[in-house]
Formats: structure tokens, sequence, C-alpha cells
């Protein structure tokens, strides 16, 4: 998508030269942005080991957060630092704590994809005129608006089923 607005002239990419001249700014801008997120991710993630029975520290939550970004970072595709989250989640946890902790790993990636497809639909129809000029900005406009259309109707049957449904493979 960058190649693409880069090559049409559609991507201004003067503005950042703030970056290059204003150091602090640029090093301001980063550390929000990675505090940020890791705070953010962090937060996500207690919240659905809490829903799921899973009591740990808020504290541990963001360590574990921390070295799976760290992993995310160095380890070659996506999904180390999620592996090794898993591994120590898995490790902390007692044999019938074991499916639920696995279980908030995959689902704080299937939360994250969802904010992904929230953000791509808000830009969608925010600036619905830029996605209707070429035959592939409006495939990206297709896939964002119907993943986040598919998604939500797949939360909401969760959400607003008749009865709320348990197992006795997590909670035992």
């Amino acid at each position: 998508i960058l190649f693409y607005l880069i090559q049409s002239k559609k991507l201004d990419l003067t503005g950042l030269r703030i970056y290059i001249d204003d150091p602090f700014m640029f090093m301001m801008n980063v550390s929000l942005w990675l505090f940020g997120s890791v705070a953010l991710t962090s937060c996500r993630w207690y919240l659905l080991l809490r829903g799921m029975n899973l009591h740990l520290p808020f504290k541990r939550v963001l360590h574990l957060n921390m070295v799976g970004f760290f992993f995310n970072t160095i380890a070659p595709g996506a999904v180390g630092g999620d592996l090794v989250k898993a591994y120590y989640l898995f490790r902390d946890q007692k044999d019938g704590a074991r499916t639920p902790a696995m279980l908030a790993i995959f689902l704080d990636r299937l939360v994250g994809l969802y904010c992904v497809f929230i953000i791509a639909a808000i830009s969608v129809l925010s600036f619905y005129q830029n996605f209707t000029s070429s035959k592939i900005m409006s495939s990206i406009a297709f896939v964002a608006i119907a993943g986040f259309t598919g998604m939500s109707l797949v939360f909401a049957l969760l959400f607003f089923a008749s009865k709320p449904v348990e197992s006795n493979l997590i909670y035992r």
C-alpha cells in the first residue's frame, strides 16, 4: 500500500522532515509509540487473562508482553513473541489452568486483528473518495469493510448468545 501511495504521488513524506530537524521530537514520538503500545497491549491481555480466571499481577503481564515484544522484533516471523509468552505463561500455570492460558494468547491475537479491521474500516469510511480511485484501493476497502463486518457479526453472535458458553476443559 505504501509503495502504491508513494509511486502515485498521493503520499507526501515532506512532513516527516520535522523528525530529522528535531531529534528530540523523533525520540519523544518513538518512546510514546513504543511504551504506549506495550502498555495498551498489556492492559488488553491483562483483561483477557482476568476474564479467563487467570489472575496474574499487571507487572507480570507487562513483563511477559515486553519479552514477547522483544522476540517479535528479533525473531523472524510475527509469532515468535507469542510463543515465548505462551511458554512462560504455560510454565507459570497449574495443570488445570493451562488451557485458558493458551486460549488467552489466541484471543489476544484475535482481538488485535479485530482492532486492525476497526482502524481500517474507519480509514475507509473517512477517506472513501481516495479508495474509489483505483481497482486496487477498492479491493483494499472491500477487504477492510468485509473483515470488520464479519468479525463484528461473529463477536455479536457470541456476545448475545442465549446462554453463556462454559466448557469443562477451560474452567477446571
